[in-house]
């Protein structure tokens, strides 16, 4: 069994070797919501808890959920933030006025589909207005750490960062009920030089259900639970017309 490691990216480390790999996959992360850097596990062990919050009561009905995956008939891709980007027309994002997107699915797919979009948009670095992503800020994250992580965001200046060589992946449900979600985002990123394969990570976003929409559960660090991929074989790909 592995040994679970603290790490901050970009410092001296005499793991040089895996040192190189995280930097990659620090940056592949970074640029996907800005609340990444810097805890990685082994693949070996089970992925560490999730803050959880309290749910928010809401009369909203919920969709039972059938453990189903989302359609390739129903998703379509976009530029959206910097990036290549899910929609699915019966899971959401339904809104995207004023340059950032909302609304989705009270659903497993709609949960998957919220986590995504909101860590993509919820940074400083999201190829978006300011004012869209101040708005992401202001209506979609959640937990008692939120007001800190903007004000973070907030302070490093807006600096649009589009991500051409990063694609996003597919997903891991963990766990999932109306009222919340976890689940793992894969990304890969295309490396210049050496070899030349892409380079594979996960990050573990929690979403929560309230006021009629999914909300992103900031963690008490902006260190987020991220590992290296060796494969992306046990999770879900995001449908694609290929």
């Amino acid at each position: 069994m592995g040994r679970r490691t603290e790490f901050a990216p970009f410092s001296p480390s005499p793991q040089q070797p895996r040192l190189r790999l995280l930097v990659v996959g620090g940056v592949v992360v970074a640029v996907l919501g800005g609340f990444a850097l810097g805890r990685v596990w082994d693949a070996s062990e089970p992925p560490p808890a999730q803050e959880t919050a309290p749910a928010t009561g809401d009369p909203t009905p919920s969709t039972p959920d059938d453990g189903g995956e989302l359609s390739p008939d129903d998703v379509t891709w976009r530029e959206h933030a910097g990036l290549l980007m899910p929609f699915s027309a019966e899971h959401g994002p339904f809104e995207d006025a004023g340059g950032w997107v909302r609304g989705f699915s009270r659903t497993r797919q709609g949960a998957v589909m919220a986590g995504t979009h909101i860590f993509v948009q919820a940074s400083n670095e999201a190829d978006m207005p300011e004012e869209a992503i101040r708005a992401s800020f202001d209506e979609q994250l959640v937990g008692e750490h939120a007001g800190a992580f903007v004000e973070r965001m907030v302070a490093s200046g807006f600096t649009p960062a589009p991500a051409a060589n990063i694609k996003v992946e597919g997903y891991l449900v963990h766990d999932y009920h109306d009222n919340g979600a976890v689940f793992e985002l894969a990304a890969s990123t295309a490396t210049e030089g050496g070899d030349g394969y892409p380079i594979y990570t996960a990050t573990m976003l929690t979403v929560m259900w309230e006021n009629g929409d999914w909300r992103l559960l900031v963690p008490e660090s902006t260190m987020e639970h991220v590992r290296l991929l060796d494969t992306t074989d046990e999770f879900t790909p995001f449908p694609r017309d290929e």
